[in-house]
């Protein structure tokens, strides 16, 4: 499991850092399957992903890296044509999320 890849999003929605920024996020949960299915249809705007998204893009999935990669992890995805370019574009928008934890 990644649970340490997707903290920062749960800690960012608490402290409200997503609010602050003027994003009212919704974090739905999801499979991977369910969350490539969500992207291409345009129901869920962006997501947190992870290296298993390489596979899909190599096979012509049309979604874009919208943020910075370091070992093992994506931040995020969006679809090409999504117009999604910056955290600020993403205002407004739905957010998948392939696991959810409680953050005490």
């Amino acid at each position: 499991m990644r649970r340490h890849c997707e903290a920062p999003v749960f800690a960012a929605l608490q402290e409200g850092f997503f609010a602050k920024e003027g994003l009212d996020v919704q974090l739905v949960q999801t499979d991977f399957d369910q969350l490539k299915t969500g992207l291409a249809t345009g129901k869920i705007d962006a997501a947190q992903a992870n290296f298993a998204w390489f596979k899909p893009i190599e096979q012509g999935m049309n979604v874009k890296l919208t943020a910075g990669i370091h070992t093992g992890c994506i931040k995020a995805v969006a679809p090409a044509d999504s117009g999604i370019k910056t955290i600020a574009d993403l205002k407004g928008k739905t957010i998948g999320v392939d696991a959810m934890v409680a953050v005490r």
